[in-house]
């Protein structure tokens, strides 16, 4: 199960920068986030992520981190939903 997520950033980024898309738990809580795809490059683009061993649920939530600078995006702002995928 994958899929693509769009990202747009403003700002430099160094070289090596890593962008971490980043999968927060059933309830929305990023405490202990998944990174479901990463893309190394100074500026936001495409970013390829796969869902594997997810749970059922429907308060899911995606955003992005930067590594250099260090920068954490706001979350997608609603809460998705999946059907438990296991791989």
């Amino acid at each position: 199960n994958t899929f693509t997520l769009n990202v747009t950033s403003s700002g430099t980024f160094a070289a090596g920068n890593i962008f971490y898309a980043l999968l927060s738990d059933s309830m929305g809580s990023f405490t202990n986030a998944d990174t479901i795809g990463s893309l190394t490059a100074t500026s936001a683009g495409a970013i390829s992520c796969s869902l594997m061993n997810i749970l059922a649920g429907s308060h899911y939530r995606i955003k992005v981190i930067s590594t250099s600078p260090v920068v954490v995006g706001a979350d997608n702002g609603a809460g998705g939903g999946f059907e438990t995928i296991v791989r």
